[in-house]
């Protein structure tokens, strides 16, 4: 039992003694993990979107997010986006499906358009859901209305 101790006391010491081996274990670490954050967290990035003919209500709820809008046509959209004048390029297919096309070289740019993108989709949602639920409402105290005068 002793010599283990001796032996743990040894490398400790050791160990103390070794600056490259205390800077491997302790400020490699530190250094590699700000290289990653310094590669992977690019902070907030503000996306430059071109729309094509999407509805006033899904550029406002754009516009909430954030983003740069610009309302132009298929050919200049798609002209912008070849020379990296735009991040991506949101418009709609049959009057029902939502199409982005993104330049894909830059994960960050992408990652923030399509994020943009969700996100407004997901708030013109809730306020549809919202302005129907008043609507059924309203449609409902006029029932109601109309059921007390027939009685």
């Amino acid at each position: 039992m002793r010599s283990t101790f001796a032996i743990a006391k040894r490398i400790l010491l050791q160990f103390i003694h070794d600056k490259r081996t205390l800077a491997l274990l302790f400020v490699a670490p530190v250094v590699v993990l700000w290289l990653l954050t310094m590669l992977l967290g690019a902070g907030d990035y503000i996306p430059r979107l071109a729309t094509v003919d999407l509805p006033a209500s899904f550029q406002e709820q754009l516009i909430k997010q954030d983003a740069v809008i610009y309302d132009i046509s298929y050919s200049e959209a798609e002209e912008m986006l070849r020379s990296n004048d735009v991040d991506a390029v949101l418009f709609m297919q049959d009057d029902s499906v939502l199409r982005i096309w993104v330049e894909g070289s830059d994960s960050t740019k992408t990652y923030a358009s399509v994020a943009v993108a969700s996100l407004a989709i997901s708030d013109l949602r809730e306020v549809a859901s919202n302005q129907m639920q008043a609507d059924v409402d309203a449609i409902e105290a006029d029932i109601e209305k109309l059921r007390v005068q027939a009685e």
